[in-house]
């Protein structure tokens, strides 16, 4: 009788800790069913790029990338897109709740810097996917139209200036607030490309609409740019063409859009490399935007919104302009209303979902 129980009891000490074994891998195995089950969280930080200027919900890229994780990461996901327009890297963060809580995104206003998004996300630990990007509205979109920066190596400067050291404080704020997501800084695109041979009805109108849309933008602008411009290429020439002119034209804005685009994707890549080394880190990436011929403003193809095209938010953001402007009177209506000229059209946004989603598969090997 003694020797049954001695053995029972040996059977039950060895038993034991595979019992706990077994109780432990159940345990973990629920956990990570759980996980499975839970939305992955995305959150969006930026400007009006980041926001989707002009698009409607579903064709906004941040949303093209939510509905595309469950093939990008095994897992449905849910997206809060907190990007502004006319949101800036440089500036100091605000009140969040009292800033976000009468914003609308389609209305450009700087006081919605990207920090001030930042701050406003609660439950930060819950974070899987961050994109954020920022730097257009620091260096001034402006100067891609206006012939001020006519080099490669003033768009160098400006670029290391308001995009690189920016940056690089900004994603040292994000890895420290959301530990445990991935963050992929999608770059920026040239707003002009030079003359595809193939977007000759489109030149002329498009360009008096850049003119009055850059009119519009500098308040002390009293001629137009685009008359000057064209003036300044034909001279004194009484036959000179406006063909010929836009073609110069167009050349100029070709080049500083390059300058613009190459320079800032230089300095946003070195930003997300320096961070990543210096925290030891893969949770960073870069997502290149580049256009094809064909794809710039006023081109055949074009992935952006000419100006002044009507596009899903026009008459919408038109209510918001004035609402906006009844708050703050010195708001430039016309300004506002213009908002989504040059940014990514549907088929931009689908471009740049195409993206964020090489990033973000990159990252999440």
């Amino acid at each position: 009788m003694r020797t049954r129980l001695v053995a029972a009891a040996m059977g039950f000490m060895l038993s034991a800790p595979a019992y706990a074994a077994h109780s432990k891998e159940s345990k973990e195995a629920k956990e990570a069913k759980s996980r499975t089950n839970t939305p992955l969280r995305l959150v969006a930080l930026g400007d009006s790029i980041v926001w989707g200027q002009g698009l409607s919900v579903e064709s906004k890229f941040v949303n093209i990338v939510t509905q595309r994780l469950p093939q990008i990461a095994g897992r449905v996901g849910k997206s809060e897109n907190y990007a502004h327009s006319g949101a800036t890297l440089m500036n100091e963060p605000s009140d969040p709740l009292k800033v976000l809580a009468t914003a609308n995104g389609e209305v450009p206003r700087s006081s919605n810097s990207i920090r001030t998004q930042l701050a406003a996300v609660t439950d930060p630990k819950t974070v899987d996917i961050v994109i954020v990007n920022g730097c257009i509205n620091d260096v001034g979109s402006n100067s891609i139209v206006l012939p001020g920066r006519s080099s490669q190596s003033a768009w160098r400067s400006i670029a290391t200036e308001r995009c690189l050291a920016p940056m690089k404080t900004l994603l040292v704020e994000v890895l420290a607030k959301f530990p445990n997501a991935r963050v992929v800084v999608p770059g920026y695109y040239p707003i002009f490309l030079p003359d595809d041979g193939k977007s000759s009805s489109l030149r002329l109108s498009t360009f008096g609409a850049i003119g009055n849309w850059v009119e519009d933008k500098i308040d002390d602008l009293s001629d137009s740019l685009l008359g000057k411009a064209i003036d300044s290429a034909c001279g004194d020439d009484t036959k000179c063409e406006k063909t010929t002119s836009s073609k110069t034209l167009r050349a100029g804005l070709a080049s500083r859009s390059r300058w613009w685009a190459e320079e800032s994707s230089r300095a946003l890549r070195e930003a997300v490399d320096t961070v990543s080394r210096s925290n030891r880190t893969r949770k960073l990436a870069f997502a290149p935007v580049t256009f094809s011929s064909g794809d710039g403003v006023g081109q055949a193809h074009s992935k952006l919104w000419n100006p002044g095209e009507i596009d899903p938010r026009s008459s919408d953001r038109s209510v918001e302009c004035k609402r906006a402007r009844e708050k703050a009177p010195k708001l430039n209506f016309k300004r506002c209303v213009l908002a989504s000229s040059f940014h990514p059209n549907t088929r931009g946004a689908k471009h740049y979902a195409d993206a964020v989603e090489t990033a973000l598969r990159a990252l999440l090997k």
